[in-house]
């Protein structure tokens, strides 16, 4: 039922008896993670997708790393499960600095970026390259440049990561030489989100942590 209610394809009747038979009414949040996931009533596996549907948009458990994105009625079920899946591309692991869940109506102009981005054509990107290039022998950039970003002090930002906050100030100090990049200023912290994203993009169809 999830299959039809989520396709394009399908006439508007199938996926409103699709819908009334999984007894959804009013607004659907499409959950998007990895496959498989775990089989039910409102979840099932599509392509490469574990797929929920939940009533509403609730609050969901701490320990996901899914992408959600709310339909108000049957018709923007499709729609919504490409947005949840976009969503999805741009999601932490569980217990990363940052968000594991990402709802699609909380990105805004982020969206277009994993829209119109494809994998292959954000890794081609210089600043993606760099930062896959530092990663080999410094695993601990893309947390850092995360928590940087998100946090609105440093001492913040090496609670986050568990550190102390002169190591932070030290492993800033080596990303912004080696990306090119002022992380105080308001300009290199835009370029900073942009090619973080970008990462994320590139790196969405990698194996998850669980996978």
């Amino acid at each position: 039922m999830i299959r039809v209610a989520c396709d394009a394809d399908a006439a508007d009747s199938d996926r409103r008896n699709a819908v009334k038979a999984l007894g959804l009414t009013g607004p659907v949040t499409v959950i998007v993670g990895a496959a498989p996931g775990t089989e039910g009533p409102l979840a099932t596996t599509l392509g490469r997708y574990a797929v929920a549907l939940v009533p509403r948009t609730p609050d969901l458990p701490p320990g996901l790393r899914v992408g959600t994105a709310v339909a108000g009625e049957p018709a923007e079920l499709p729609t919504a499960l490409e947005r949840a899946a976009t969503a999805f591309r741009l999601v932490d692991r569980v217990d990363g600095p940052g968000a594991s869940v990402v709802r699609y109506e909380a990105l805004g102009a982020v969206a277009a970026l994993a829209e119109r981005f494809t994998p292959p054509e954000a890794a081609a990107v210089p600043e993606v390259q760099r930062l896959d290039q530092a990663l080999r022998t410094h695993p601990w950039i893309i947390d850092t440049l995360q928590a940087a970003l998100d946090q609105t002090s440093l001492r913040q930002a090496a609670n986050t990561l568990h550190v102390h906050h002169s190591t932070l100030q030290e492993r800033l100090a080596w990303l912004e030489a080696r990306l090119d990049i002022a992380l105080a200023r308001p300009g290199g912290r835009q370029r900073a989100a942009v090619a973080l994203v970008l990462w994320r993009i590139a790196h969405s169809e990698d194996p998850g942590p669980a996978e």
